[in-house]
């Protein structure tokens, strides 16, 4: 099975990158990289993630990417990925723009010099509900398909705010040995949230969460599962985290006393560690819990396609990467639930491509045709969720 960490930016992303890179090969490992936050554009630039590469036996992918690359993906997949904070994310956000990049947007913050607050409330400079839009999906549902999309798809939503229990939990699930690492891409000159240079006011925070609900419901609904995550690890997790600070204590001072280049993900480089010799004993507890069973279990994948939307019905194909579980497909018409179709019939040519059964076709017709007068959106959604599959939303009749 694949696994592919979404990384949303600044949430702590990179380091996760370092440390896969220390657990598998550099041909064991694809870079997905794409500067959108819609899936259509993604959709209609396909060849750009060269799918050969991707369906090979690659088993890490990785990078800046919005959900929805899957539809083109034949084999067994686990996502995660990590959120934080909106407010601590956009904050990190600006004082990066002033640390490290030299795109056209960081040349305009270095030449201006905004002010955080200003940054905060302008569409222009901070990409307002970013880490949503990294989960909706089918751009012409907006956002109202992102939480679908995470408590479907996304096996395991980490926060940064409790990054060494998250990365403990990542691993266990993959089968990492120990996640060390070292702090790399930290902004650096970021005062502290109670230092008044921030200039944060009332109104300004409260300006901000207006304009960014989404994220915090993402946000809210990444923290219920994540405290849920954690009760279900138990004392074996509280135990394998305090032992896993203490090694990475020693980690950083040694880090402190020589610094240690960055990781990069473009030229495969592995991120040297510090050597040191850290508390068996510590040890010992952290390989326990990440030997221990079971693993956070990979949650379904649906993928498929429609091949045909019309005023007489729908067909198409749908199945779940994940397992030979049927999958099904919700009809929806003007808002109201039609059907839900099982994807049954035999397709070849799924076959051929997917290495399966075959056994994913689904046909529907409606009761009576569509009339063109009546115009109506026409949606066919996994089951059970809001997200389209390709191809399968359209306005339908005169408008």
């Amino acid at each position: 099975m694949k696994a592919c960490f979404i990384h949303v930016p600044k949430t702590g992303g990179n380091n996760i990158e370092a440390i896969a890179s220390r657990q598998y090969g550099p041909e064991d490992m694809f870079k997905l990289e794409k500067n959108s936050f819609r899936y259509a554009s993604l959709s209609n630039d396909c060849e750009g993630y060269r799918h050969d590469r991707m369906n090979s036996s690659v088993k890490f992918l990785f990078g800046h990417f919005n959900f929805g690359f899957h539809w083109k993906l034949l084999h067994p997949i686990f996502f995660f990925s990590m959120v934080r904070d909106p407010l601590e994310r956009a904050i990190s956000d600006h004082y990066f723009n002033f640390q490290h990049r030299m795109d056209a947007l960081a040349k305009q913050f270095q030449k201006n010099k905004y002010p955080l607050a200003y940054t905060l409330l302008n569409r222009h400079l901070i990409h307002q509900n970013m880490m949503a839009d990294y989960f909706c999906g089918v751009s012409e549902s907006g956002h109202k398909t992102y939480l679908d999309v995470v408590n479907n798809y996304i096996s395991i939503m980490d926060l940064t705010e409790s990054y060494d229990e998250s990365l403990l939990i990542i691993a266990k699930s993959l089968g990492w040995t120990v996640p060390l690492y070292i702090r790399t891409n930290v902004t650096a000159k970021k005062p502290d949230r109670g230092d008044d240079r921030l200039g944060l006011t009332p109104d300004v925070v409260a300006a901000f969460k207006a304009n960014n609900i989404h994220d915090y419901a993402l946000y809210d609904d990444a923290k219920r599962r994540f405290g849920e995550l954690v009760r279900g690890e138990g004392d074996a997790l509280v135990r394998a985290t305090a032992a896993f600070k203490d090694v990475l204590a020693e980690m950083f001072e040694a880090q402190r006393r020589k610094p240690t280049r960055m990781f990069s993900s473009v030229s495969g480089r592995r991120q040297p560690l510090p050597r040191i010799r850290p508390d068996a004993r510590n040890m010992d507890i952290v390989n326990n819990y990440l030997l221990s069973s079971p693993p956070i279990p990979a949650k379904p994948c649906i993928t498929g396609c429609v091949d045909r939307v019309d005023h007489n019905g729908v067909d198409g194909w749908v199945r779940d990467l994940n397992s030979d579980a049927q999958a099904a497909v919700d009809i929806v018409v003007g808002g109201e639930m039609m059907a839900r179709v099982a994807g049954e019939g035999y397709r070849g040519d799924v076959k051929a491509a997917h290495g399966s059964h075959g056994y994913h076709g689904f046909s529907y017709s409606f009761p009576r045709p569509l009339p063109y007068t009546r115009p109506c959106v026409i949606e066919v959604r996994v089951a059970g969720t809001l997200v389209c599959l390709p191809g399968g939303r359209r306005v339908w009749g005169w408008h």
